[in-house]
């Protein structure tokens, strides 16, 4: 048995590595599908659910309110005490 790295193109399932075959050689393939990126640049099923919830996030920003703290207060004088 032999693993190797490949990605689907929308038409076939292409090795990112290569593959030393003889040519028309009989297969079995089982596929199993990667949680990580086979080769940088190429997005994954799993990272396209990072993309989404990544906009989703976007745009629940400012939706959820929490304190406010007034500027003053994060003064260097006012987190340390210090006094001039």
């Amino acid at each position: 048995m032999k693993k190797i790295r490949a990605h689907f193109d929308g038409h076939a399932i292409i090795p990112d590595e290569p593959v030393e075959l003889p040519v028309d050689q009989p297969l079995e393939v089982m596929l199993e599908i990667s949680l990580r990126a086979s080769t940088p640049g190429r997005a994954t099923h799993h990272q396209d659910g990072a993309a989404e919830r990544l906009r989703r996030l976007a745009r629940a920003t400012g939706c959820i309110a929490g304190p406010t703290i007034p500027r003053d207060a994060l003064r260097r004088e006012s987190l340390y005490d210090e006094q001039p």
